[in-house]
Parts: structure tokens; sequence; C-alpha cells
């Protein structure tokens, strides 16, 4: 029977244990007040660092491209503005009119041939989709507008993508993991004082009935 109760009290004892460590491993994790303030502002700071960046899904990749196209954009407008002519020609002879007069020339003897209808109908079409190239085209060339000032201000904001990107994670994946996970930590930590407190009692409570227990192990 005493061997019994023996074992009992020694499982209650390691029960006890086992419930004091928990506890304090819990306090452990939180450190002191003054560790949690300065953990605290670090994450706080990278939270702003972060928002005032305001990032982008995909905004580094939209940055390149843009900056690739105003690198370029002598180059585009020249070969812009070579296809439009192209397309007009001289003396308004463009590709439009030489299709007009082409299905004109064809029309005059479609009566005589069915199959014709049909050619001329595509040369109508083809056209259509040619002078709808040629205001694509000239309104491409009336939106291009190379200003130095926006070209400083654009590699500017890259700087800023890539530096907060790289300082994050070295992705927006990554970038956006940190901060739900720094926000996260952040909400603990800004209600970890009352937590700890708790936490405390628990294991001033926790040592007294461990206490307790190796009472009982030794009578």
């Amino acid at each position: 029977m005493g061997g019994e109760v023996d074992q009992k009290a020694l499982e209650n004892m390691r029960s006890c244990h086992e419930h004091y460590s928990k506890i304090k491993r819990e306090l452990a994790e939180y450190g002191d007040g003054a560790e949690r303030a300065r953990k605290l502002d670090i994450l706080s700071y990278q939270l702003e660092e972060i928002e005032r960046a305001d990032i982008k899904e995909g905004e580094e990749e939209a940055l390149l491209a843009q900056r690739k196209r105003i690198r370029n954009m002598e180059k585009i407008m020249s070969a812009l503005q070579a296809a439009k002519d192209n397309l007009d020609g001289m003396d308004g002879m463009g590709v439009g009119a030489n299709l007009k007069l082409t299905a004109s020339t064809l029309n005059s003897i479609a009566g005589y041939d069915d199959s014709i209808s049909a050619i001329v109908d595509r040369l109508d079409s083809a056209k259509l989709e040619i002078e709808d190239i040629g205001d694509t085209l000239s309104d491409m060339l009336e939106r291009l507008d190379f200003d130095g000032r926006s070209a400083e201000k654009l590699e500017e904001r890259l700087e800023i993508v890539r530096n907060i990107t790289r300082k994050y994670g070295g992705s927006y994946s990554a970038l956006r993991e940190f901060y739900d996970n720094a926000a996260a930590e952040a909400e603990i930590l800004s209600g970890a004082d009352a937590l700890v407190e708790k936490l405390e009692k628990e294991l001033i409570s926790a040592s007294r009935e461990m206490t307790e227990a190796a009472q009982k192990l030794s009578d």
C-alpha cells in the first residue's frame, strides 16, 4: 500500500514540476520589461518603415519595365513615327487608301465572279484594321513624354522598393510574411505586461504546489 502511495506522490511531483517548468519557459520567452520594450520599439520601427514604403506586388518589375522604356524613348519614338509614316504613305496614298483602291477595283468585276466579293470583304476588314492601328500609333506618339524629373523620381522609387524588399526577405512574398509576423508579435508584446503578471502569479502558485508535492513525497 505504501508503495502505491509513493508512486502516486511521485507522479504528482512530476506533474507539478512539469507545470512549473512550462510557466517558467513562457515567462522566459517574454523576457523582462526592458527587453520587451526594446523589442517592441524595433518591431514598431520595422512595421512603420514597411508601411511607409507601401510596396505593391509586382511593383519592382513594373518600375524596371518603365525605366527600360524611358531609357529607349528616342528609339521608341522614332520607330512609332516611321511605322505611322509607312501606313500613311505619300500624298494620302497610304496602306488604307491602297486597300480601298484595290477593293474598289475588284468590286468592279464582282458581278462576273462570285468569289471576288469575299476578297473585297476581306480587303474592307483589313482597311478598317489598318486604320485602327494607325489611330493607335498616333495615340501612342501623343502620350509619349520624356520628363527628366519623372525619370529621377522613378529611380528613387526603385531604390526604395529594392532596399526595403532586400532588407526584409528579398521578395515581395517574404516581405509580406515578415510584416504579418512582426505585426502579430508586436500585438502580443503590447499586451505582455498583463500576461506576464498573470504568469508570475501562476508561477508562485505552481511553486507552492510543487513544494507541497515534494513534502508528501518525503513523508
